[in-house]
């Protein structure tokens, strides 16, 4: 009897594995939307700019992703080997839809009033 109750168990256990693995692979067709780009890239930033500042004019577009390890904004601000501001910065948002909304409001305007300078907002690039 407990031979067979292993077994039986056995049986049901391996089924359970590959009705899950079957579901693994076939996945949701959401995962796709992943996919999707939800950053900006943002060139000729002041180079006194800090990320509070980002968010600021950003948020206009969107709502600012937070890391989920940091529970930081996903806000990079780079800079180059000496640590000083390049001037450029990648935003990346909840959704995809604020990507488009951000070019939109944001790309060739003064990033603070008065400033002469003229942002660069367009969708961001990654190379592998």
């Amino acid at each position: 009897d407990d031979e067979e109750l292993k077994e039986a168990r056995a049986k049901k256990n391996d089924k359970k594995k590959k009705a899950k693995k079957k579901k693994v692979q076939e996945g949701p067709k959401e995962w796709f939307e992943l996919k999707k780009n939800t950053s900006v890239y943002v060139q000729n930033l002041p180079l006194d700019v800090n990320v509070n500042q980002l968010m600021g004019v950003f948020k206009k577009a969107g709502i600012i992703k937070i890391d989920p390890i940091s529970k930081q904004p996903k806000v990079k601000i780079y800079s180059d080997a000496a640590g000083n501001p390049k001037g450029d910065a990648l935003v990346t948002y909840l959704k995809c839809e604020s990507v488009d909304l951000a070019v939109k409001l944001l790309d060739e305007t003064a990033f603070r009033d008065g400033d002469a300078e003229i942002i660069r907002v367009q969708p961001a690039k990654f190379q592998q």
